[in-house]
């Protein structure tokens, strides 16, 4: 998102990050992660391979990341027939899952219900049953999701401090503008904005998982010069977490 305030970056990709969550959230099911294929040892075991066996495709697990740009209640909301959402781009981005069909669906840049007494899972609940579940122009069968799992971000959480130097601090009455997310931990305009979500075909350890979101940088990576220490030094007083966002296992 853009911002003029300078932020950290684990150096490593996010969806290895997201990978290897997965890989914990997921309970074991009936399926396997991937095939390794090991070559023949000299060119006469070579000669005896006539052809490769055939591989069980029903066993493979597939897994796609999506970002529905600013999936907000807003838009979930905006009704359409027969219990459907309306919502032209959710529907477009539902008939693309619809098309590749996978097991496991990470949504990207989904909101973090702040409602109190809202359930964590309630907006990506709303995009699998309101677009998912119906038919949509241009993609596949529906899609049932009975598992989801949603966690805290730190988009749009003030940080109580000057962060981007405009020489004033942002407040709640700053909400919706760009000062508030750039004096946010993460970049967001409201707590909870472009926060992730997970939708599953296969049951999830959503008691199990573990988030990191408040995971200090100075605690991990920035003190082992694994992540620059670009500006931390600058601002006393800051307390860096090393997610943006938020990272859970």
């Amino acid at each position: 998102m853009p911002s003029t305030n300078p932020r950290l970056h684990a150096p490593f990709p996010s969806h290895l990050v997201l990978a290897a969550a997965l890989a914990s959230l997921l309970a074991v099911g009936p399926w396997t992660g991937c095939t390794t294929m090991t070559p023949p040892p000299d060119d006469t075991a070579r000669e005896t391979v006539s052809a490769a066996p055939a591989v069980d495709r029903s066993a493979d697990l597939r897994v796609a990341l999506f970002n529905v740009r600013e999936l907000d209640a807003e838009k979930l909301n905006q009704g359409g027939e027969a219990g459907a959402g309306g919502h032209p781009q959710l529907r477009a981005a539902a008939a693309v899952v619809q098309r590749v069909r996978p097991d496991v669906l990470v949504v990207q840049e989904i909101d973090f219900p702040q409602g109190e007494g809202a359930a964590p899972t309630s907006l990506v609940r709303a995009f699998a049953d309101r677009y998912l579940a119906h038919p949509q122009d241009g993609g596949g069968e529906p899609l049932d999701y009975p598992y989801a799992y949603a966690a805290p971000v730190n988009t749009g959480i003030l940080s109580g401090l000057d962060l981007n130097r405009d020489g004033r601090v942002a407040t709640v009455a700053d909400r919706g503008e760009r000062a508030h997310g750039d004096d946010s931990l993460g970049w967001g305009t409201y707590p909870g904005q472009y926060g992730m979500a997970v939708l599953s075909r296969f049951p999830l350890d959503a008691a199990g998982a573990r988030t990191f979101r408040t995971f200090r940088a100075a605690e991990g990576l920035v003190a082992r010069n694994r992540v620059p220490a670009r500006g931390v030094s600058a601002r006393p007083g800051v307390v860096w977490r090393v997610s943006v966002r938020g990272h859970a296992a």
